[in-house]
């Protein structure tokens, strides 16, 4: 399972994640979409740990 509440990320002032929740259960599939510059790989670098929210739980 995938669980995240609250996620936010800003850098210098640009607020780029603004309270993220998810919940990924295992066996489901999901897809993350949105326009460019959206906040897919920030998100994505969060969940596996290779960036740290400015606040939120991952």
């Amino acid at each position: 399972m995938i669980k995240a509440s609250g996620i936010k990320k800003s850098y210098n002032g640009l607020e780029v994640l603004k309270g993220v929740t998810l919940e990924i259960e295992k066996n489901d599939f999901a897809v993350i979409l949105g326009a460019s510059g959206s906040g897919k790989s920030t998100l994505l670098g969060i969940l596996s740990g290779l960036e740290k929210a400015n606040s939120g739980k991952a």
